[in-house]
């Protein structure tokens, strides 16, 4: 496992599978645990990964592991998944999925998602510099000097960061950021089509 435990959400409809998902990830993580499948899409933001049981529904019938895999897909893995579409980006395994099989697949996921608030921490700083260099002279010259080296120390350390956590990846880790950057662009693209 890489850095802090993660907060990992386990939802499906029968107790036992809960109760033992839980058990074989309590040491190392973060875990949450529901058999309410709109408990498990309101506490979806809250945790790092989920593991979704494929039977799991709404009070309305919507498939959750269906409803949560089209916002978090590349943080989530479906239990009982047999096959995966071409649009799935999810991680699918079965029910019978072994403990040492379902930790990697958690790690595997909360990595990403590490990754993913690393990358988003770096924009949110990079931004703040930018705002920074462009603000007229408000500030003292050595208080602008020390602003510009906690942001360039912060930015260094994101980088290290990430770059450490990159060398855990291999080519599922990247093809599914990848493709979890294609589906947010294509998202965007329909956004933008239904505006005009």
């Amino acid at each position: 496992m890489f850095g802090d435990a993660g907060g990992v959400l386990i939802a499906a409809p029968e107790p036992e599978t809960v109760a033992q998902v839980r058990s074989w990830l309590v040491d190392d993580y973060r875990v949450e645990t529901t058999t309410d499948g709109d408990d498990a899409l309101a506490r979806i933001g809250t945790v790092d990964a989920a593991v979704i049981d494929r039977e799991l529904r709404t009070e309305t019938g919507t498939v959750v592991a269906t409803a949560i895999e089209r916002r978090d897909a590349h943080t989530t893995t479906i239990l009982g998944r047999t096959r995966v579409d071409g649009d799935q980006v999810g991680i699918g395994i079965p029910k019978s999925a072994s403990k040492a099989d379902l930790r990697e697949t958690v790690d595997r996921l909360v990595r990403r998602a590490r990754y993913d608030q690393l990358l988003t921490e770096y924009a949110a700083v990079a931004a703040e510099r930018g705002a920074v260099e462009c603000e007229p002279g408000s500030a003292s010259p050595s208080d602008r000097a020390a602003t510009d080296a906690a942001i360039e120390n912060r930015l260094g350390e994101l980088v290290e960061t990430a770059d450490e956590l990159v060398t855990s990846f291999d080519g599922v880790d990247f093809r599914a950021v990848l493709a979890t950057c294609e589906a947010e662009e294509r998202t965007e693209l329909r956004r933008a089509g239904n505006r005009s």
